[in-house]
């Protein structure tokens, strides 16, 4: 289990406990965490995070970019596969279909906008 992070904040209840989550939903957000956060800013693990590392608009990026988010991933039962990178100026968008051992999900990481 995660704690949920919405807006890059914890997502509290209305009793002010943290609203945790399990499953596809928190292996999502693992990943998404993974390419949004530059390596060595997050100060609880400093293995999380892929941005910054790599030039988005190289050729044939997407491979490296599979591999660097499945080295940062706490979970080894959760997996990735990058589908496409779209840029447009300085937005880039990531397609990622993400696997957890049990269930899939599709989902778009948007960087720089």
């Amino acid at each position: 289990m995660d704690i949920k992070i919405e807006n890059n904040d914890i997502c509290l209840k209305p009793n002010g406990e943290a609203v945790l989550i399990s499953g596809i939903e928190q292996a999502v957000q693992q990943v998404t965490l993974a390419v949004r956060i530059p390596k060595n800013s997050f100060i609880y693990d400093r293995n999380l995070g892929i941005n910054g590392e790599v030039d988005y608009y190289t050729d044939g990026i997407e491979k490296k970019i599979e591999a660097l988010i499945n080295e940062c991933l706490v979970h080894t039962d959760v997996s990735v596969k990058v589908l496409f990178i779209s840029r447009s100026g300085e937005r880039i968008v990531i397609g990622v279909e993400v696997y957890n051992g049990y269930e899939s999900c599709y989902t778009e990481v948007v960087i720089n906008g």
